[in-house]
């Protein structure tokens, strides 16, 4: 024997809890030639005839009492069911999963999930810092905030006002030593510092796509660290403007190759599925928008 519908099982149990098939079809949305069938259908695929019906009145056959009272508890299980997810979609609940760079995140994330804590305390957020480029789909990230430029073309990016600007950067006493390049090339003869991390580290790019590959006198995963070692005269780094303008405010370090440099990377919200998006998440993306 075939399987019920489910669709025609819940017209029969409007049918009998509205007590007519017009007020049935009222509140199902639909016309009341749909209910009908849908009821005649159900009968069929049952073969028994579970209500009989006058000009005036819808009473239950004997079958049809004892069918509804076995799938009654089935169809309010799946409304309260309904009404969770329904819940779910309006006010942001659950658990997110956000990835961003480990000096990114430790920057500028602080003030972002106090205020998103304060807004929806209902949300669990899982934050993992990571300077690995991590697969959102297959690692089961919601979120990630990302500089530069997308790879894939399935996920779905809000782009930030704030991008992320590279250059390259020494002190004066470096430069009085070893002197100041004039060219990308000359970097090759520098002692350059790099972040290990990178997934090139020792290539910089400059301006119309030119690519120079350093020999690295140190390499380490920190942006603030190699910012450091740069004004302590260790050698010749590439940094993001964010780390090197206060020192180059205060002097201890200064831009060479400005002319040289490439266009800011710009800084995005990356989605793994824009169709699919909980509320909880779309409110992070609102406010990573809002706040950076």
């Amino acid at each position: 024997m075939r399987n019920a519908d489910p669709n025609d099982v819940v017209a029969f149990v409007e049918v009998v809890a509205q007590r007519g098939f017009r007020q049935a079809a009222l509140s199902l949305g639909v016309s009341k030639s749909t209910v009908s069938e849908r009821v005649a259908a159900l009968e069929e695929t049952l073969g028994a005839r579970l209500l009989t019906r006058t000009t005036r009145s819808v009473t239950l056959t004997d079958v049809g009492a004892r069918y509804l009272q076995e799938v009654q508890p089935a169809i309010a299980a799946l409304r309260a069911a309904d009404a969770v997810v329904t819940s779910t979609q309006r006010e942001p609940q659950g658990t997110i999963r956000l990835t961003a760079a480990v000096e990114l995140g430790q920057r500028f994330l602080k003030e972002v999930l106090l205020e998103y804590g304060r807004r929806y305390p209902a949300v669990v957020v899982d934050v993992d810092l990571t300077d690995r480029r991590v697969n959102l789909v297959e690692e089961a990230f919601d979120i990630a905030i990302r500089f530069g430029p997308l790879e894939d073309s399935g996920l779905v990016a809000r782009r930030l006002k704030m991008s992320q600007s590279m250059g390259i950067f020494a002190s004066p006493d470096y430069l009085e030593q070893a002197g100041k390049p004039k060219t990308p090339r000359e970097l090759q003869k520098h002692r350059c510092l790099v972040m290990r991390s990178a997934q090139t580290p020792a290539s910089w790019t400059f301006r119309a796509g030119q690519v120079v590959r350093v020999k690295p006198r140190l390499a380490v995963n920190s942006f603030q660290l190699l910012t450091e070692l740069t004004a302590a005269g260790l050698g010749i780094a590439r940094l993001p403007n964010l780390y090197a303008a206060p020192l180059v405010a205060d002097r201890r370090i200064s831009e060479v190759l400005a002319r040289y440099k490439p266009p800011a990377m710009p800084l995005s919200i990356v989605l793994s599925n824009n169709r699919l998006v909980s509320p909880a998440v779309r409110a992070m993306a609102d406010l990573l928008l809002e706040a950076l």
